[in-house]
């Protein structure tokens, strides 16, 4: 498929934890391996990373930016990324045979009909409108939340249903999101199929715990933390943006009911400077300052060592897709323990390659935590099932195989 051309279009900026860019840039790079040629157009970065120059010098994935520097918190209002991405779309488009848009990030695009002559897929992540409803369920009205179910998620629902309504093939990153697809769109069987989130089973793999803690340690001490690891601690992981939505302030109620103090929280990822300034408040309220470390954001190729080290990872979402998190994690033969939402029961069957929660109740998050961290044989065949998971369904060899049957059928 050397002749074929796939651009993606992605309103998320490639540098940034997790769901979109991290899709994109894996994809992009296991297509490139696969002589497909691959271009992205993307949000300029704040930081242009390992990651990112590795998908130009090591694959040849070609890059065009778009630059919002002075507009980051609108990025994610999709009409707002469609106009000013405009020009360059339109400009560059024709030289394509396959254009791939990724989180309804081409809203004036589609009705425009920019892409009149062109196959188009669309990959679902998340359907805004049902995600927005549902964290109501669990978190009170505010100014922000109305206004994304008043203005941002209308035009995430408008621009699904021009995708389809022009004939668009869809990829969902879950099976219950392609479901939700058909339901809420009337979609044909033959117009959507499911692509998960996946990992990088070559990047993404246990490592040695010795290893893995001086290179912890390194991070820690380079980001001025006093307090570096040992192997005596009991490694308790998050990583994910910071948002109310993933649940760590659930988390740190959940950890301060432990009859156990004998762990460490390390958190990874960034978030809105209120709410990181609230989980900073919410760690001194409830004794656990000393215990808690929020380490921003760390280089990708360094995830893997801080899986490593962790005895448990922790993601309590209110709603999720499929979060590539709990795959990184389980590929790295950390026990995961998560909230029974969106995608996550088609990956972790609960007592058998992971813990699911049934509730987002403090109570049994404290208990599923305390039952892993007191029971090494437990977690060590949890870990044996989970790795066995991944290699068998989650792994981006497999996912970019059924990624290049698409190309072959449409074109």
């Amino acid at each position: 498929m050397s002749d074929l051309r796939v651009l993606h279009i992605v309103q998320t900026p490639l540098d940034f934890v997790g769901g979109p860019a991290t899709y994109v840039r894996e994809l992009s790079k296991h297509l490139s391996m696969r002589a497909v040629k691959t271009e992205i157009i993307s949000p300029k970065p704040m930081k242009f990373n390992d990651e990112i120059k590795s998908l130009s010098n090591d694959y040849g994935v070609e890059l065009h930016y778009v630059d919002f520097s002075i507009f980051a918190p609108l990025l994610r209002v999709p009409w707002f990324f469609s106009a000013k991405a405009h020009k360059l779309i339109s400009r560059i488009v024709k030289d394509y045979d396959v254009v791939n848009i990724h989180v309804e990030s081409t809203f004036l695009q589609l009705l425009m009909n920019t892409f009149n002559s062109l196959k188009v897929i669309s990959t679902i992540h998340g359907i805004y409108p049902y995600e927005d409803v549902e964290v109501l369920k669990h978190e009170p009205l505010n100014f922000y939340r109305l206004f994304r179910l008043m203005f941002v998620s209308p035009q995430h629902y408008i621009t699904i249903r021009e995708h389809i309504t022009k004939g668009g093939i869809v990829i969902a990153v879950a099976g219950f999101l392609a479901e939700i697809i058909r339901h809420m769109f009337k979609v044909s069987e033959e117009k959507i199929c499911v692509i998960p989130n996946s990992v990088d089973t070559d990047l993404f793999k246990n490592i040695r715990e010795d290893l893995a803690l001086a290179v912890v340690n390194e991070v820690l001490t380079k980001k001025g933390f006093n307090r570096t690891l040992d192997d005596k601690d009991n490694v308790i992981l998050f990583v994910s943006r910071l948002d109310p939505r993933k649940g760590l302030h659930l988390l740190l109620r959940g950890l301060a009911k432990m009859q156990s103090k004998s762990w460490m929280l390390l958190v990874v990822g960034i978030g809105s400077h209120s709410y990181e300034r609230y989980l900073k408040d919410l760690s001194f309220k409830l004794g656990l300052i000393e215990k808690v470390l929020l380490t921003g954001n760390v280089p990708y190729s360094k995830l893997p060592y801080f899986y490593s080290i962790a005895q448990v990872y922790v993601l309590p979402s209110m709603f999720e897709g499929l979060p590539a998190t709990i795959l990184e994690a389980m590929a790295c033969g950390t026990p995961v323990i998560a909230t029974k939402v969106g995608g996550i029961p088609e990956v972790i069957s609960n007592g058998y390659n992971g813990l699911l929660l049934d509730s987002l109740s403090e109570d049994e998050i404290s208990r599923a935590v305390e039952q892993l961290l007191m029971d090494s044989s437990f977690r060590k065949r949890l870990s044996q099932r989970a790795l066995r998971t991944i290699q068998e369904k989650f792994s981006w060899k497999i996912s970019v195989e059924k990624y290049i049957k698409l190309l072959s059928r449409l074109i």
